[in-house]
């Protein structure tokens, strides 16, 4: 029994016993019961008809957030990259996810936005990074070098 008490005592003190503290265990029960099958329920729902709304906003969310992999990945690993390279491809590669996740119906070669961004991103980061000055061998060494 201490098993079972424990167990919803955490859903009903920081959810049921909030809005009323004088509820009997019994009622706590049948709450807890019934919150499992309608949140149940309501995802199993989700998942059969809003399915693709719900991959559309993650694949849109982390193709924004995957612009800053070329920028961390160089500046771990590629000493010539510099900060206008890393800055430049970031924007280029945002703006063309946007553009594309929020403009026309379609994208190059039907690619996901977010890739064809990230592409850009790099294409941008390596050919402006070569454009620029490269940063001093002694200050590139004591950031890679991590002391």
């Amino acid at each position: 029994m201490r098993s079972r008490t424990a167990l919803h005592s955490k859903f009903t003190d920081g959810l049921v016993r909030k809005v009323k503290d004088d509820i009997s265990e019994r009622t706590t029960l049948l709450i807890m019961r019934s919150a499992v099958v309608v949140i149940g329920a309501g995802a199993y729902l989700i998942a059969i008809y809003g399915g693709q709304g719900l991959i559309d906003l993650l694949l849109g969310a982390y193709g924004s957030i995957v612009q800053f992999a070329p920028g961390v990945y160089c500046a771990l690993y590629w000493r010539r990259a510099t900060a206008s390279g890393v800055f430049a491809g970031l924007l280029v590669g945002a703006a063309l996810n946007y553009f594309f996740q929020y403009g026309p119906d379609t994208t190059p070669f039907d690619i996901n936005p977010g890739i064809i961004g990230l592409i850009a991103n790099i294409v941008v980061m390596v050919a402006v990074s070569y454009a620029t000055p490269a940063h001093e061998d002694e200050e590139v060494e004591e950031y890679v070098a991590a002391r």
